[in-house]
């Protein structure tokens, strides 16, 4: 009888939902690193692309900022028990979820990469194999990454800030 996708979860390394914002994460190899790389030409925070989505009204920005930020806090824990679960569809729906509330706040790197793995997802799906492959689970790790510097930028962006956060 075939294994559980369950039964030897993925290992996503320790600190793979709380990477540094910056330089070089614990436990990356050398995939992660290239495909983060990858990345560099989209911003974590698009402010044009904000303030044509919000017609530069900054208090509205600074909300929907907000909320984003209130809203994704958990996100990060539920892709990485949904992937140690060896859930594809579920985590596919995550990562869909993930990349157009990215495209909401102009959060491009993030929706770039949620973009990838999304697409990634949908081949695995149509493979019938139970368990992900290293190469979703590197864009999985990416991803982490890439929230993890998006919501410290929401944090602590002082153009973000206007609104009450509570």
């Amino acid at each position: 009888a075939p294994t559980p996708a369950h039964a030897n979860p993925p290992d996503l390394g320790p600190s793979a939902a709380a990477a540094p914002a910056a330089g070089p994460s614990q436990g990356w190899g050398a995939a992660e690193a290239a495909l983060y790389g990858s990345f560099g030409d989209r911003e974590v925070i698009s402010m044009a692309q904000m303030h044509s989505i919000y017609s530069g009204n900054t208090q509205l920005m600074a909300n929907s900022a907000a909320m984003y930020l209130r809203m994704t806090e958990k996100v990060p824990g539920q892709l990485l028990d949904t992937a140690q679960a060896g859930d594809a569809a579920r985590l596919r729906t995550l990562v869909h979820q993930c990349k157009g509330s990215a495209g909401y706040i102009g959060a491009e790197r993030v929706h770039a990469v949620a973009m990838g793995l999304q697409h990634a997802l949908e081949g695995h799906l149509g493979t019938g194999e139970a368990a992900l492959p290293e190469g979703i689970l590197v864009q999985l790790r990416v991803l982490l990454r890439c929230l993890a510097e998006l919501m410290e930028r929401l944090r602590t962006d002082t153009a973000l800030s206007g609104a009450k956060r509570g």
